[in-house]
């Protein structure tokens, strides 16, 4: 028996309303979405002022290493690797550096490398680069709680630094996988850095770094 008429307009009425119904959480479903991926851009946008807030300003940066330039260029809005520049006494201490992980963890890496190399310059009033390097490496270390895989978190960073000496022009390196490129007389002078991370040491021994000085650069 075929429906009647009034029978199909009261179906085509219901699907009307089932449709209008699931438009209606569709609505709000996107903007749910649309506000949580607000406040996570916003948070975001925040925690990246609040790194570049860290790390120091080029006016400084350009006082105390005039003639110089930084070439930062982070993959995401907040980023594992950072600049350090600072200067203690007639020493001038300046390190690139890479944290294992992008974005977000790379941020909070980059934090905690940050505090241990300005607690070691400007705290301990360590300027010997390898001993500043050897400093960090423990302190990542303890603060991750690495040793023997406690915390399970088996991130680092790799860094290059250096310690230039302002009365005596000599400059001195460490590094952690990240080598030294100096050019001095259109001649370009690779220094090779010691192939041990920053971090990582699940045997809680902390790892020591080789010294460079240049006096001619």
């Amino acid at each position: 028996m075929k429906p009647t008429y009034e029978e199909l307009l009261k179906e085509n009425e219901e699907l009307k309303l089932a449709l209008q119904q699931e438009k209606d959480n569709v609505s709000v479903a996107l903007a749910r979405v649309v506000e949580s991926k607000k406040e996570l851009d916003d948070s975001i946008s925040y925690a990246e002022r609040i790194q570049r807030a860290i790390m120091p300003p080029l006016d400084l940066v350009d006082t105390i290493l005039p003639k110089s330039f930084i070439l930062y260029l982070p993959k995401d809005v907040v980023s594992g690797d950072f600049y350090f520049v600072e200067q203690y006494g007639d020493e001038i201490v300046f390190a690139s550096v890479d944290c294992t992980g992008h974005g977000v963890p790379g941020a909070l890496m980059s934090v905690v490398g940050f505090n241990y190399l300005h607690q070691a310059v400007t705290e301990k009033g360590i300027t010997k680069p390898a001993e500043i390097l050897s400093f960090l490496d423990a302190g990542v270390n303890e603060r991750l709680r690495q040793t023997g895989g406690e915390s399970g978190v088996n991130d680092g960073m790799d860094l290059s630094l250096c310690t230039l000496n302002i009365k005596t022009k000599v400059l001195q390196y460490a590094g952690a996988y990240n080598p030294l490129y100096v050019i001095s007389n259109n001649e370009l002078l690779q220094t090779k850095a010691d192939k041990s991370p920053i971090g990582v040491n699940t045997d809680g021994v902390t790892d020591e770094y080789t010294n460079h000085s240049l006096s001619q650069i």
